[in-house]
């Protein structure tokens, strides 16, 4: 969140994960993409997709917040708003419903998807 983003609930954080990783492997597809990804990982737990305004910093990648949704966009391919989301997870790494990274629900390392994405900007 702009100017350092606050933890989620432990408890919280740790449902969203869980439930994140039932979708791993999951296809890519013309229905099923990263937003329709996060929504029903969201859902799944009893929370509303947080808007692009309330998305972290730079700073914040240091520690990333687990849990949190991450918007960003393609650098070779800069829009407004943003081209893709993720779901931060522990180890500085994210899952996500990727056309990049093999067409399907992965785990990514935020290194390796930051090489591909900046943060967008809300």
């Amino acid at each position: 969140m702009k100017g350092g983003a606050v933890p989620l609930n432990p408890r919280i954080a740790g449902q969203i994960e869980a439930e994140a990783m039932q979708f791993l492997g999951t296809p890519y597809a013309r229905d099923f993409n990263c937003m329709t990804f996060v929504r029903a990982v969201y859902r799944a737990v009893g929370l509303t997709l947080p808007p692009m305004a309330l998305n972290v910093t730079t700073a914040d990648l240091v520690n990333p917040p687990i849990g949190y949704v991450l918007y960003v966009q393609h650098k070779q391919a800069p829009r407004r708003g943003y081209s893709h989301v993720v779901i931060i997870l522990p180890r500085r790494r994210c899952i996500h419903c990727s056309y990049y990274f093999g067409r399907k629900v992965v785990i990514t390392d935020l290194d390796e998807l930051m090489a591909l994405y900046d943060i967008a900007d809300a």
